[in-house]
């Protein structure tokens, strides 16, 4: 289900060291910016370093951004992406 990307583990230490509020707080801040990210229901946490991402984004193109999002924060480690894909609706003709 989730994974560490693996770009984020060869980037290295960081230039400045963040504590994990600070990468929390960071990760917020940079999808509340973004009209196309669903905000709203994700929850974000840091643990040495690592983001880990949880919740129901509506596309898979959202739910990669949103790695790539966090994978470019100054301290990240690594990400583990948990974000579902909100599944589309159908109508099996079912009255």
């Amino acid at each position: 289900m989730g994974s560490v990307m693996r770009g984020a583990l060869a980037k290295g230490p960081a230039s400045e060291t963040w504590s994990d509020p600070d990468l929390t707080a960071q990760m917020r801040a940079q999808f509340a910016r973004e009209p196309w990210a669903s905000n709203r229901g994700i929850w974000v946490e840091a643990r040495e370093g690592m983001i880990a991402l949880v919740g129901v984004v509506n596309s898979e193109t959202e739910k990669a951004g949103l790695a790539a999002m966090a994978r470019e924060i100054d301290g990240c480690r690594g990400v583990e992406n948990h974000l579902l894909v909100r599944s589309k609706k159908r109508d099996f003709g079912v009255a």
